[in-house]
């Protein structure tokens, strides 16, 4: 009887342990299980990323208008960034200012460059607008609101960068890669009396089946004066032209879109400045891009316009240049300067991290004896490396590191070479950072 039961507990107990280590395996199993479905701290962010990306529900808005749940819902996105550089810049040593003279470079620290707070709104399916105010230089904050009548119409009004120079147009002046905004465009945008070429205007555009793209700019081209928001502001006198918000200067741009990756185009312009009575000066550009994401870049560029010089008679009588002040609408006498360049630029990615870039660029500053400068010929030869901590969102956070060799002809060449480092940060809850 003992030996039965003694028998009994056995099986009994050898049945409670194998089904607990079977229970043991089970759970295991199952925590295992568990540990490889649950996302990674990448998924994670990743996840919460494209969340963000949606933006803010309005749907007080909705409310407001009668929309039910199926409607559209208006939305808000938001962001903020700011970038850092630091620069050693070459200079003449005392023995002269040629280059062949001993030169040093001066180390400027890094600062808080650039500061900005950047939104967009959708208020309906066709209706937009968005708002980004520069900390670092109001100058270049924007602000506007834009309507979809129609992929072949859409109206945008406000201060922003409508059509124009296509190398200055697709960028920011808070977005510092050394492959896009080219010292040409640069330098049409300050001849245009904008920086960033942003304007006060409204811009009328359209694509026809993602093939051809048109833009129309009308525009004040007085956005880098203060004169307009004075309690001084009287206004011109009759004959005087543009005052600041008289729509007198308009930009023209045409993109075609042939095979996927493939892009080229040009913008035609004519700009009315202050001082000029009714005349404008003309601007024309083209393009030619080859981008292919994460793999290749390829670039071409060119620009001409004509530069703006205000002139005046001395007591002498001798002909001097002058600049009007912020509150000058006097007519002036002028001469235009022809300014004219191109730039021809290479990209790859050793890595979806890693974008070397190489540019080369010419540019003429015109007749020297009235452009204010002391040559002729421009070399610029620029060599950096972009590095993308978030390769699908390039300007999230990027570092750039690059060195520009620049050669005068036709005057005195300046030790003026460059070497720098730009840090971009943009935090932003559309993960793609298109601004």
């Amino acid at each position: 009887m003992k030996f039965k039961r003694s028998l009994s507990l056995f099986f009994t107990a050898a049945f409670i342990l194998g089904y607990g280590q079977k229970a043991s395996l089970d759970k295991f199993q199952q925590d295992s299980d568990s540990i490889k479905k649950r996302p990674s701290l990448v998924e994670r962010m990743n996840s919460d990323s494209s969340q963000l990306s949606q933006g803010i529900k309005l749907n007080f808005i909705k409310e407001l208008t009668g929309g039910d749940e199926n409607s559209f819902t208006p939305t808000l996105k938001y962001g903020i960034g700011m970038v850092l550089e630091t620069i050693y810049q070459q200079v003449p040593s005392e023995k002269g200012p040629h280059k062949e003279a001993n030169s040093s470079y001066n180390f400027q620290p890094a600062a808080f460059k650039i500061g900005f707070l950047h939104t967009d709104m959708a208020i309906s399916p066709k209706l937009s607008a968005s708002i980004t105010w520069n900390l670092h230089a109001s100058k270049i904050s924007d602000a506007f609101i834009k309507y979809n009548f129609h992929p072949l119409l859409n109206l945008q009004l406000g201060r922003f960068k409508g059509a124009g120079n296509r190398a200055a147009n697709e960028t920011s002046a808070y977005d510092l890669d050394l492959a896009d905004f080219t010292y040409t465009s640069e330098n049409q945008s300050a001849a245009q009396g904008a920086p960033d070429l942003r304007h006060y205007g409204i811009n009328v555009s359209g694509n026809v089946k993602n093939f051809v793209r048109y833009a129309f700019f009308l525009h004040n081209s007085d956005s880098n004066r203060d004169r307009y928001w004075s309690s001084f502001n009287d206004g011109p006198s009759e004959g005087q032209g543009n005052h600041g918000l008289e729509f007198k200067s308009w930009d023209a741009s045409l993109r075609f879109f042939p095979v996927k990756n493939v892009e080229f185009g040009g913008h035609m312009g004519a700009v009315n400045l202050p001082g000029m009575g009714f005349k404008q000066a003309w601007a024309y550009s083209g393009f030619l891009y080859y981008i292919n994401p994460n793999k290749y870049k390829f670039k071409f560029d060119y620009g001409t316009y004509k530069n703006v010089r205000f002139t005046s008679v001395d007591e002498n009588g001798n002909t001097i240049f002058v600049t009007p002040n912020n509150m000058d609408y006097t007519k002036h006498d002028f001469v235009k300067v022809n300014k004219l360049g191109y730039s021809l630029l290479a990209g790859f990615n050793v890595t979806p991290k890693i974008e070397p870039v190489a540019r080369f660029e010419y540019f003429n500053q015109g007749n020297k004896d009235i452009s204010g400068f002391d040559y002729e010929k421009l070399y610029l030869y620029t060599a950096g490396v972009n590095f993308y901590l978030y390769p699908n969102s390039p300007r999230m956070a990027k570092i750039t590191a690059f060195y520009q060799h620049r050669a005068e002809k036709g005057g005195p060449s300046i030790a003026n070479d460059w070497f720098g480092l730009s840090y971009q940060i943009v935090l932003y809850n559309n993960t793609k950072g298109v601004f």
